[in-house]
């Protein structure tokens, strides 16, 4: 699947846009006043202030194929933690899926996923880095927002 827009709220626009535009490296548009807009590949990801947002996003991106060991390092070298399941593993195996993938959190609580899909057959030579993020594949949401 690909999303061309999606519209999350936050309670703090100022962690977000210094997580995703200092550490992850992504290029922002300011919006309406309250508001950034993240360009992913063909995606955009927008965010709104709202002081009382609250409930868990989960979004995931789309990477190239080849790209998964080259995400992973590209995130540690943001200190960036890793979400680990059960057995301790940071790369998440999929095998029904033909996928695998690594989490991490936003500093706001959001869970970020990053995922090569095999079956997409996007194998890129260049180097990982924001442009490597080729579009939103996913996307689900847990608890309340007001």
């Amino acid at each position: 699947m690909k999303i061309h827009e999606v519209q999350l709220q936050t309670p703090s626009l100022s962690l977000v846009q210094d997580f995703y535009h200092r550490l992850l490296d992504l290029d922002f548009q300011p919006g309406l006043p309250g508001t950034i807009v993240l360009q992913t590949g063909l995606s955009q990801l927008h965010f709104t202030e709202n002081a009382s947002a609250s409930g868990i996003h989960h979004f995931a991106f789309n990477i190239p194929a080849n790209q998964l060991n080259a995400a992973l390092s590209y995130l540690r070298r943001r200190s960036i933690r890793l979400i680990p399941n059960a057995n301790g593993e940071e790369i998440i195996q999929f095998p029904n899926w033909h996928a695998q993938s690594v989490y991490f959190l936003d500093p706001v609580g959001n869970i970020v996923e990053f995922i090569a899909r095999q079956d997409l057959h996007n194998d890129s030579q260049r180097p990982f880095g924001p442009d490597a993020l080729l579009e939103i594949s996913e996307i689900s949401y847990s608890g309340n927002s007001r």
